[in-house]
């Protein structure tokens, strides 16, 4: 990591820095973000407990990113390509690679969450660094990120066609009602059915019980479809990182399948306001015969 004066003021250069862009036929990546927040604060939902490395796919429509905890936690995002103010992608095919999440965050942060740098993202292939030139008023700094082996991971797939419930809610009034539980608890109880109330959530453990109902008719649901009566338990600590992008989202759709799989997609838009991004939340119940070694155990 190296630090260097520009000699063009804002925006970003890299003269004086690790990465000759002289070479930029040599990359399969070149992009351009104006404000390395919207990337930042994407990823930072992604962060959650036992989570190290994110897997990152290149592709022509943009970059996606992926984590995923013992089969039983899976965060994906996508920063598409309209987010970019240049997106080139000169690849035959997909570019597929991981890194240690923890340091593209630190990367992206370099000059603190308040600031809002410039940010190019450059890479130029298998076994080669993920390389981030990152610009503050006339400081840049360059990162040069280990890629390491792309990781190959089962999705956890809801599939469409077991569907039980599909809810549509404003983000700002589920993180409300998500305040309202003890979050010391170890477990999560979701019910959904088409009496009243439709929607219940009912924290349990070591803490005290708290239970939030929320009535069919409440303006805080978009969409409520629900085909049976669901009810199923979840690791309390598997759902932080969905809080963590409720504070930032601007609508969220929970879907949950027969086998019990919750799905959260969170819809987060960007600081203007004009366009966004997506997280996706796959978390699996608890299971009673679950192995007790296993996944936040």
């Amino acid at each position: 990591m190296s630090q260097s004066q520009s000699e063009y003021g804002t925006g970003i250069s890299a003269t004086g820095t690790m990465v000759d862009e002289s070479q930029n036929d040599l990359f399969v990546l070149d992009a351009i973000v104006e404000n390395a927040k919207i990337l930042s604060q994407v990823l930072s939902t992604l962060n959650g407990p036992k989570v190290d490395h994110v897997n990152i796919e290149v592709a022509e429509d943009g970059i996606h990113f992926m984590v995923d905890v013992s089969q039983c936690f899976q965060g994906r995002t996508c920063i598409t390509k309209d987010l970019f103010s240049r997106f080139i992608f000169s690849g035959d095919r997909c570019e597929r690679f991981s890194v240690v999440l923890d340091v593209l965050l630190d990367c992206l942060n370099i000059y603190g969450t308040a600031a809002t740098p410039g940010l190019k993202i450059m890479y130029k292939g298998y076994e080669t660094p993920l390389f981030l030139i990152i610009s503050d008023d006339d400081v840049i700094t360059d990162c040069g990120i280990r890629a390491m082996e792309f990781r190959n991971i089962l999705p956890i797939d809801i599939g469409k066609s077991d569907l039980l419930a599909k809810v549509i809610i404003n983000s700002e009034s589920l993180q409300e009602a998500f305040n309202e539980l003890d979050w010391t608890n170890d477990s999560l109880t979701f019910i959904l059915c088409n009496d009243d109330p439709c929607f219940r959530l009912i924290s349990t453990g070591t803490g005290a019980s708290c239970q939030v109902d929320i009535p069919r008719e409440s303006e805080m649901f978009e969409t409520f479809q629900c085909q049976e009566y669901f009810k199923r338990e979840y690791k309390m600590k598997l759902l932080h990182p969905c809080l963590k992008a409720l504070k930032l989202a601007s609508k969220t759709q929970i879907q949950v399948n027969r086998d019990g799989i919750l799905q959260f997609e969170h819809i987060i838009p960007t600081e203007d306001k004009l366009k966004c991004s997506f997280v996706n939340f796959s978390i699996v119940p608890n299971e009673e015969d679950s192995d007790e070694g296993g996944y936040f155990h």
